[in-house]
């Protein structure tokens, strides 16, 4: 029996539009978090009726609710979309106030190395923590609620995957510093609009179809 190994666990989201119902081609963000404990919570109901054969008189099922955690290594542009869902508020220009608008997702864990996958429908993030130490990393906890969770061996058909964005940067940077910018680039299967900021491709229009910096210049990157 294969047992599921937790760095082969996949967490993505997508907003749902109508609370507790998966879009039909959802176009998930994958995130990386530190940790995550989003499962399935069922309550149960035990009779305390005495019986002389000492057997439970009945013994129900109650209600249904996805729950948990979602650790973070606190960076920026990952967490947008749950912060301003925790908030309750809108992003505008980089400020982020609370607010009273309610979002719901669907939350997907996806275990590659046994091919299941939960998904739990209806989510909220209801709580946020933040952790600023004197030295190390800023980390945080989003906390979950949601209607059901549910397992599946396949895939929803037609959904697709986006990257952290953070990681995706950070990526392209590890890969430019290993190539010289003397000529030019051939990037396959990466979207960029330029290596240069957009200010100075503004002011310098020339720039951003040069062949490279000349011996010795160094290009910002982001």
């Amino acid at each position: 029996m294969t047992i599921a190994g937790g760095s082969l666990a996949r967490l993505a989201y997508i907003a749902e539009v109508t609370y507790g119902t998966t879009p039909a081609t959802p176009a998930f963000q994958v995130i990386n978090p530190t940790s995550h404990s989003i499962g399935l919570e069922k309550e149960t109901f035990q009779s305390e009726t005495i019986r002389s054969d000492r057997q439970l008189n009945d013994f129900r099922h109650g209600v249904r609710q996805a729950s948990g955690d979602i650790g973070i290594e606190f960076r920026d542009a990952s967490w947008d979309d749950l912060l301003q869902a925790v908030m309750m508020g809108t992003w505008s220009t980089d400020v982020l106030k609370a607010g009273t608008t309610r979002r719901s997702f669907t939350i997907e864990r996806f275990f590659s190395d046994i091919t299941r996958y939960r998904r739990a429908v209806g989510c909220e993030f209801n709580s946020f923590s933040l952790e600023c130490p004197a030295t190390g990393p800023v980390t945080g906890s989003f906390g979950v609620i949601g209607m059901d969770d549910t397992g599946s061996g396949t895939a929803i058909a037609s959904s697709s995957y986006t990257a952290d964005p953070k990681r995706i940067r950070h990526t392209a940077g590890q890969c430019l510093k290993r190539v010289p910018l003397q000529q030019r680039l051939r990037l396959l299967g990466v979207r960029v609009a330029s290596l240069v900021p957009v200010a100075e491709a503004a002011l310098h229009p020339a720039a951003a179809h040069s062949p490279g910096p000349a011996q010795g210049d160094t290009l910002g990157l982001f």
